[in-house]
């Protein structure tokens, strides 16, 4: 998995994203025997769409579905904290 240098602007990620594209294809092209080249892991919430538009098979998105740690209550737990 990939994971650049954090920016606000996802854009900034692209040529990261596409040199390890590069790096994973020059090895694929190689056909090293039991060497799978077939998932290509890089981007995550903020800039996952510019990491599918440079090849990724794999993007983490915890947080765009989840939320941050901010959003967790005192328990640890999402969302309202249950009474008992």
């Amino acid at each position: 998995m990939a994971v650049p240098p954090y920016t606000e602007d996802p854009e900034c990620s692209r040529p990261y994203f596409r040199q390890l594209r590069q790096i994973r294809d020059s090895i694929a092209a190689r056909a090293l025997p039991m060497v799978g080249m077939d998932v290509l892991s890089m981007g995550m919430s903020h800039d996952f769409e510019v990491a599918i538009e440079e090849g990724a098979t794999c993007v983490r998105v915890g947080t765009a579905i989840l939320g941050n740690e901010q959003d967790l209550n005192p328990s640890g737990h999402r969302g309202t904290q249950r009474k008992s």
